[in-house]
């Protein structure tokens, strides 16, 4: 063989051995992300079905993670092997030498009537920490609206807060923007570095107008509201949101160190819901006696929800 040749063969081999070389370094830069199996109570298996599937997908398009193997049993069943109570750092520390992979990701998903409660955690066996964490994020209405849900969520946990939305206002000026119940500015203005996933936008106006919506942050996409104060009063909830209406049972409270945070979001919702109820009944044009009545049984039940939720919440995170 020709000695130009030879040289050029062996400079092909030596650039083919650094490419292949750095393809591995790539990928042991990746995070092996084991999906464990969710505790669940009263889902629908289509449900389950379409959750797992999006946490494969998004877990396969990630630029830095991919899907290890192990994820047959719930966090639950395996901490009891190792004698654990909880999900805490020093717990799930000792699973390091259990399994194959970089990263856990569990929670659970409940369902009580037409509200999904999903809790998403994703825990780093490396560095013994939490990099992601999504705490009693619920969901209302139907399939069509939890399907909707549950792309935005998963990315919320993989990717953290990157939601962007745009508040535009007409006949008002600068009005008050409130985003989950908390006053983050005045409108019109562009919103970034959001949490994922579904959320209630607030307008209220100088003379005391509100309007209240619900969006769906999705990655990648920046959702847009229009809130319009020109034309006769504004309405208090968008049409095509459900009321919270406190219709629900309760949630059964599943899975270890999640029960109480979970009873402190059924109480959130149970709020949510009865301080519309009372916008509702003290912005109305006409106040019967009956609702005078309502408005009084609505105060001592909020008080009742508030301290569910502070309990609720705060057990759950002691």
């Amino acid at each position: 063989m020709p000695r130009p040749l030879i040289s050029h063969l062996l400079a092909l081999l030596t650039l083919c051995g650094i490419l292949f070389g750095a393809g591995a370094a790539f990928a042991q830069d990746s995070e092996r992300v084991i999906v464990l199996k969710f505790e669940t109570f009263d889902v629908e298996e289509d449900v389950l079905k379409n959750f797992y599937q999006e946490v494969n997908n998004r877990l396969a398009d990630h630029p830095n993670k991919e899907i290890a193997q192990g994820g047959e049993v719930t966090i639950n069943e395996m901490l009891v092997t190792i004698g654990c109570e909880g999900a805490t750092p020093e717990c799930l520390l000792q699973l390091k030498d259990f399994v194959e992979g970089d990263q856990l990701l569990f929670g659970s998903i409940q369902r009580s009537e037409d509200i999904h409660l999903f809790t998403l955690r994703l825990f780093d066996l490396n560095t013994g920490e939490f990099v992601g964490n999504i705490e009693d994020q619920t969901v209302q209405g139907g399939r069509e609206a939890v399907d909707r849900a549950i792309p935005a969520l998963v990315d919320s946990l993989l990717y953290g807060d990157v939601g962007k939305l745009q508040i535009l206002v007409s006949g008002a000026d600068a009005p008050d923007i409130f985003f989950d119940g908390e006053k983050v500015g005045k409108a019109p203005t562009t919103l970034e570095n959001l949490p994922l996933g579904e959320h209630v936008v607030m307008v209220r106006t100088d003379d005391g107008k509100e309007e209240t919506r619900k969006v769906i942050l999705q990655r990648g996409d920046a959702s847009r509201l229009n809130f319009n104060f020109a034309d006769g009063p504004a309405q208090v909830s968008d049409s095509s949101s459900p009321s919270n209406a406190p219709r629900v049972a309760g949630f059964v409270l599943i899975g270890v160190g999640v029960a109480s945070a979970a009873f402190g979001g059924y109480q959130r919702v149970r709020l949510s819901a009865l301080e519309s109820e009372l916008e509702e009944k003290v912005n109305g044009n006409r106040v019967s006696q009956a609702d005078v009545a309502r408005v009084r049984e609505l105060e001592e039940e909020m008080n009742s929800a508030y301290t569910g939720f502070g309990v609720g919440v705060g057990v759950g995170l002691g």
